[in-house]
């Protein structure tokens, strides 16, 4: 080899050497990684030309201004959440998902009605009965996904062990215990909170515990139980002791996933095992039981904070949970989640009709969590760059297929505002006719004994129309409003002006 070729040589290999290193450098400090999301987003909002429009088959409402200025601030009471339910159903909705959880109760409210009498208003049951009779609504979970570099989890799982033996620890003796365990020192050098430890450990251990009763025995309630769970535990303590606190909020936690888990994925459709998670936020039991199912709505931003892409699969220690986008889909397409396929570079729904839609995933390393996560999803990307709800209009101009929540609380509240003039009417007709009160005219009893045993729905002012023109063309009755109207209302008495009013309200 000649003196030239031997310098170009080592020329070139210190050039590539510069390179790679310099490359290996750049990658260590983030910086091809932040010129790889700069490059992402480029394409996704420049490079749409095939990139399908989104569908118009999805309408958001959206807790906005305005609706909070209607409505108030938020939370509202589910009652609220529940007349919008009801009015989607009527509507015709194929499927509705609420990106809300409700991870505790609503106390129950006393409001006064149209008698000035007090009425119990337990919201949570309200709102449960509009989930099951839609039939059709999935509901929110919020899961935690560990940190694979968690400093703590030595120490966590020695306290863990520390209750699991002992699930009437008192807080004093586990301290106690981890003083003469190796892990104490860790406990020093983090200044890890020995309560916060105490209780969040606790809480873990025994809804795990309630999760796997609840697989052995599904119908089991509290109080058995707490006499499964807790067997020496003095009975007379339930409602005032922590530990029953606890196991009890723990319980309708499980409960509430093993309800959703009927709408999941078994593990059997699934090839690779999904990222472990914690059920962190599901909704109280009762909902669960009510709702058509869930999915879950934790997300992992990139190191810039911008979310590109989700998980559609997560697995909570017994089935597999689908993100709330991908459930929702299953929904409107009438797919059960457990006849979803997830393989090692695409997630297969198999819709009724034989066709199979395909989505592509992969696995990847995340560093929120600094964990490999699979079956990781791009958000499609479609619209103009800042302004994503504009993504529905063909010309990008304007915000389509939204809707504010107060649109459709509005019509609730016109239903409810014609149910109760209906009720004034139903009111006013009795008095009328009815012979089952004192202060009652008894102008025709069988006619509102006929009346009352086929009372019309609480909507429907139609029948109640007829009903007024068939007290119209009643001539004894006409001929006693007539009377009636003749006369001064000072020249009556009390009760003759009371009979008046609701001849006339009747009429009108």
């Amino acid at each position: 080899m000649r003196l030239q070729e031997r310098k170009l040589l080592i020329r070139n290999a210190l050039l590539g050497l510069s390179i790679c290193l310099g490359m290996v450098a750049a990658n260590a400090m983030g910086w091809i990684e932040s010129l790889e999301r700069w490059c992402y987003d480029v394409r996704a909002q420049y490079c749409q030309y095939d990139q399908q429009p989104p569908t118009d088959q999805l309408i958001h409402l959206d807790i906005d201004d305005s609706t909070l200025q209607a409505i108030g601030a938020w939370p509202w009471p589910r009652q609220v959440l529940a007349e919008v339910i009801d009015e989607l159903s009527l509507a015709k909705a194929k499927v509705i998902a609420m990106d809300v959880v409700f991870p505790e109760p609503q106390l129950p409210r006393l409001l006064q009605d149209t008698q000035d009498k007090l009425v119990k208003i337990e919201d949570d049951k309200l709102l449960a009965q509009a989930l099951a009779d839609s039939g059709k609504s999935l509901l929110s979970v919020a899961v935690d996904i560990q940190n694979a570099n968690d400093n703590q989890a030595v120490l966590k799982h020695a306290a863990t062990k520390l209750i699991e033996n002992n699930l009437t620890i008192t807080r004093e003796d586990f301290e106690e215990q981890l003083r003469h365990s190796p892990v104490y020192r860790q406990i020093k050098n983090l200044a890890v909170n020995i309560d916060s430890l105490f209780i969040r450990v606790r809480q873990q251990v025994l809804f795990e515990r309630s999760a796997a009763l609840l697989k052995q025995h599904p119908g089991v309630d509290f109080l058995k139980a707490r006499e499964m769970i807790l067997p020496h535990l003095d009975i007379n303590l339930i409602g005032g002791s922590p530990l029953i606190n606890t196991l009890e909020k723990q319980f309708d936690r499980a409960r509430s996933m093993h309800a959703l888990h009927r709408y999941a994925t078994p593990l059997s459709q699934i090839q690779q095992s999904a990222v472990r998670v914690q059920p962190q936020l599901p909704p109280i039991a009762l909902l669960s039981e009510s709702a058509m199912g869930a999915g879950f709505v934790t997300y992992l931003p990139d190191a810039d904070g911008v979310v590109r892409s989700v998980s559609l699969a997560v697995y909570d220690g017994q089935k597999i949970l689908p993100q709330l986008g991908l459930a929702l889909a299953c929904g409107y397409l009438g797919v059960h989640p457990r006849d979803i396929r997830f393989t090692d570079d695409h997630v297969e729904i198999p819709k009724p009709d034989g066709t199979v839609i395909m989505l592509p995933v992969r696995e990847q390393q995340v560093k929120a969590v600094n964990r490999q996560i699979r079956y990781w999803y791009d958000v499609p990307w479609f619209g103009p760059a800042d302004q994503w709800q504009y993504m529905y209009d063909p010309m990008r101009m304007q915000s389509m297929q939204h809707l504010p929540v107060d649109a459709v609380y509005r019509i609730a509240r016109y239903h409810q505002q014609i149910a109760t003039n209906n009720q004034q009417i139903d009111k006013a007709i009795s008095i009328v006719l009815d012979d089952d009160a004192e202060h009652k005219l008894k102008l025709n009893p069988d006619l509102g004994r006929s009346y009352r045993n086929s009372q019309p729905d609480s909507n429907d002012s139609a029948a109640r129309q007829a009903m007024v023109a068939k007290l119209k063309a009643d001539d004894f009755v006409s001929a006693v409003y007539a009377d009636f109207e003749k006369l001064k209302p000072e020249d009556l008495s009390s009760d003759d002006r009371y009979f008046r009013q609701a001849l006339i309200d009747a009429y009108r």
